[in-house]
């Protein structure tokens, strides 16, 4: 059994949740543990850049960011959803990356030698017909936080389209990431793109 985390960015719960949802049952399902928090349920401010954590490896924001921090910590695989939002994650995903700094000053701190203890999945949405490079702005955010954080990048769900074709009209997607979710126990990389 692993323990799973979800974060969940934007403001409505339609076409990424309805991915996320179908993700977390057949995570369930396997028997797997599964804690899911959305970022706009959370008192989160922005990162000031006043660098404390370089010193401290803590941020000195009091806020409801250590929910956040204690996810992160505990889960064996991260999964990050957020819709697409002009061609870029959404902003409450932005601000959950750039508190992610205490982690880049402690991985700094150990000389970067530390081995990765969790695997990472990306799952987003995207209004609009398919295009190459409709996800590209939001990769290297998300290498780098991986980075920070000591992940491992294992792969991507990204459909696009919703718009005309709603995930929840999509059976066969439901059930294809209901799948990847029963499978976490031996995740291989993917690249998935609708």
């Amino acid at each position: 059994m692993k323990k799973i985390g979800i974060i969940v960015s934007g403001y409505r719960k339609k076409n990424t949740y309805a991915l996320v949802e179908s993700y977390k049952k057949g995570a369930e399902e396997a028997g797997h543990e599964v804690k899911e928090l959305f970022l706009k349920s959370f008192d989160l401010r922005p990162c000031t850049g006043c660098e404390s954590c370089y010193t401290t490896g803590k941020c000195v924001i009091k806020d409801e960011m250590h929910n956040f921090y204690d996810l992160i910590d505990e889960s064996d695989i991260l999964v990050l959803a957020s819709p697409i939002y002009f061609y870029m994650f959404t902003s409450d995903m932005k601000l959950l990356f750039d508190r992610a700094q205490p982690y880049w000053s402690m991985k700094d701190a150990a000389g970067g030698k530390q081995d990765k203890k969790q695997e990472l999945i990306y799952i987003s949405t995207n209004g609009q017909p398919y295009q190459i490079d409709a996800y590209h702005a939001t990769f290297k955010p998300i290498r780098m936080f991986c980075g920070s954080i000591l992940a491992k990048y294992k792969g991507n769900y990204l459909v696009s389209n919703t718009d005309r074709n709603p995930v929840k009209e999509r059976i066969d997607l439901l059930e294809e990431i209901f799948e990847i979710g029963k499978s976490s126990e031996n995740l291989i990389s993917f690249e998935k793109h609708y």
